[in-house]
């Protein structure tokens, strides 16, 4: 390929944007690094370090192995924050941040690359493809709804998901090309690079197997519309790494996840789920093509749910909207491709976590790469237009840029709204005043320092929130932790929240605040206005409550019991729980802690018996039998100070039964 002077300069200015949008995005996040870690950040990164003494690499994989993140485990997402620290004690928010910021800049460069070879399939001037690739990338950098996404930390694996998507696009889109001369390497492309790709993504999050839709949305509504003819070839390592695995996860939406047990615990229906997507997803389509001017928020949990067609009364036309959105792209992908290639890359990229799996209904983090195609749509209708309209370019420059600054003018207000997590909430709360999440978010960071009248006015919200999604044990028992911190409970308040527990609604957080006033109580904080018998009497009741017997509760309930029972010095009691608790989850540190109680107690022997069903109890299938090899160590040295004890205790029984055989010997 020959490279005249203006191909150089163009790509030099290229060269030159591209890197000049890259430190704007970075100028426009740079305040939002230095806020803390919130929300999911804690129960997904506290178990880092935990175990270092076994070594890093222990440690890193004891941390992968006992993450509950998804069904693939996410283990490249996991290890990704080992980058940032290996220890959870000491860890900074602003290095876990810095490096998502410096993984959404990469992405936006692959993005780049991306565009720019989808863009040198359409009928623009070289300069306008060039100007496309940049548009497209800026309006997905600088969009405010990457905002949540970038600074909030575990949503590093939709970034890590993203990249790896993206560089299977990539891979494919090269092998493509190079099927006709050269095969071999087209293979390897298009079998190792897009098969690798496909793994690393789905290891980072579950949804990188929409890599697959990804290459069937480029394949059939962009390239093979605007001519870009498939060799002969790629019909083979279509089927075999794409068509296949589409199949596969249509199969397992169709079929795998609709199964109604899988809804048990959602407060809606398949049906109602489906009705609701459908309004979920306009609302994510105007606020990608227009941005709320103050923000975007994390919680939607107060989103409406749809129980009809017609309840809400937007329900069905959003139905008929999205039935008329999917089939768009099939009847126009020959005369709009583009249209086309928006739509469905949008649509396909929401098929996993907004169809028929048992998700909460609305996370705008879902749209960091879906919006993509409505990107590339703007930037191509805008260029089209100058290319065609030249009286009028200047209109179109001027409402580009204006655009571009109104993004970046709400995506650097966002981030600097992340450095003070309490104006956050308040402002996520303006939005969504009967949103239970944001109201318990905004009651644990402020809800001390408001004025009486206003905490109580958002108590009552808070209340009402939680009564309308069935919900309330969890302000019913987070009020007994609040009056136990202030040495104000009685026995009577654990009786009258035993009597609302009765009818209230679980919540995953309220086996955590059980577990939390339970904490409490065995540190002194209340025990003065709490007997044992009063907490006990308080756990055994709240285990035959049915309705809340879901989640981590059954065990956690077990396992306090036994704590509680503990500082009573009663051995016996203690191990009756500790034995429910273990056989509902079974558990290296769980047998450790019963060794260590038995052994305290002086029963050795049965402490070390305890050890040796190891292998029996925790290797039942391969990630349990992992852990369990990789915490050997520290069975075997207890194992070994308890062997140890042993033997000087027989030494010490024999000795004494020396002396009492030898006495009477030496008195005759």
């Amino acid at each position: 390929m020959t490279y005249t002077h203006s191909n150089l300069t163009t790509s030099k200015l290229l060269a030159i944007a591209l890197f000049a949008l890259l430190a704007i995005t970075l100028f426009l996040y740079s305040s939002g690094l230095h806020s803390p870690f919130i929300l999911d950040d804690t129960p997904n990164l506290s178990s880092m370090g935990q175990h270092e003494r076994l070594g890093i690499w222990h440690d890193l994989a004891l941390y992968i192995l006992n993450s509950n993140t998804g069904p693939t485990g996410r283990p490249i997402s996991l290890a990704s924050f080992y980058i940032n620290d290996s220890s959870w004690s000491g860890a900074v928010a602003a290095d876990f941040k810095y490096t998502n910021l410096m993984l959404h800049l990469l992405n936006g460069v692959l993005l780049f690359w991306l565009s720019m070879k989808l863009a040198a399939l359409t009928s623009l001037t070289d300069k306008a493809k060039a100007g496309l690739a940049f548009g497209a990338t800026a309006l997905w950098l600088l969009h405010p709804m990457q905002v949540n996404t970038v600074l909030y930390v575990v949503q590093r694996m939709t970034e890590l998901s993203a990249l790896f998507t993206l560089t299977g696009l990539l891979f494919y889109l090269h092998g493509r090309k190079q099927l006709a001369t050269s095969p071999v390497k087209a293979w390897a492309s298009l079998v190792l690079g897009v098969g690798c790709s496909l793994l690393l993504a789905m290891l980072s999050k579950e949804n990188g197997i929409l890599l697959v839709v990804y290459i069937l949305v480029v394949e059939y509504f962009l390239l093979r519309p605007l001519n870009a003819s498939a060799a002969p070839g790629l019909i083979k390592p279509l089927l075999l790494m794409v068509w296949l695995p589409f199949a596969a996860l249509a199969f397992f939406l169709l079929f795998v996840v609709t199964q109604t047990k899988n809804y048990a615990e959602r407060p809606f229906t398949l049906e109602e789920r489906l009705l609701s997507e459908t309004r979920v997803l306009w609302d994510y389509i105007a606020n990608i093509l227009l941005p709320r001017l103050n923000g975007n928020t994390l919680f939607h949990d107060d989103f409406v749910t749809s129980t009809s067609w017609l309840t809400p009364h937007t329900t069905l036309p959003a139905v008929l909207g999205i039935i008329l959105l999917i089939l768009i792209p099939f009847l126009i992908r020959k005369s709009q491709p583009v249209t086309a290639f928006a739509i469905a890359w949008f649509l396909g990229g929401h098929l996993l976590e907004s169809t028929t799996i048992a998700l909460e209904l609305y996370f705008e983090h879902r749209n960091y790469l879906p919006l993509y195609g409505f990107a590339f749509a703007i930037a191509y209708y805008l260029l089209l237009g100058i290319q065609h309209l030249p009286k009028l370019q200047m209109v179109f420059k001027a409402t580009f840029v204006v655009y571009l600054l109104l993004l970046a003018g709400i995506t650097f207000h966002n981030a600097q709204r992340w450095t003070n997590p309490t104006e956050m909430a308040l402002s996520w709360l303006e939005q969504h005043p009967r949103s239970q999440r944001t109201l318990e978010m905004v009651e644990s960071l402020v809800g001390e320092h408001l004025a009486p009248e206003v905490r109580q006015n958002l108590q009552t919200q808070l209340k009402q929130s939680s009564l309308d999604s069935n919900t309330s044990s969890y302000l019913i028992i987070k009020k007994l932790i609040d009056e136990c911190q202030t040495a104000s409970i009685t026995p009577q308040h654990l009786e009258t929240a035993l009597t609302e527990l009765q009818t209230a609604g679980y919540v995953d957080v309220a086996s955590e605040l059980y577990a939390n006033l339970a904490a409490q109580w065995t540190e002194h904080q209340c025990q003065q206005q709490l007997t044992a018998n009063n907490m006990l009497k308080f756990s055994h009741d709240l285990q035959q409550i049915a309705g809340l017997q879901k989640g981590h509760m059954p065990y956690l309930l077990a396992y306090w019991q036994a704590q509680i029972q503990l500082t009573q010095g009663n051995l016996e009691e203690t191990m009756q729980h500790m034995e429910a608790a273990y056989a509902l989850r079974p558990d290296v540190d769980l047998m450790l802690l019963q060794a260590t109680y038995l052994a305290s107690a002086g029963l050795v022997e049965q402490a070390i018996n305890k050890l040796a069903q190891a292998e029996h109890d925790l290797c039942n299938h391969w990630r349990s039998c992992l852990i369990l090899k990789v915490r050997q160590p520290d069975i075997d040295n207890m194992k070994a100070v308890l062997e140890q004890r042993l033997q000087q205790e027989i030494k010490v029984t024999k000795h004494e039964q020396a002396k009492l055989v030898d006495y009477p010997a030496r008195q005759e």
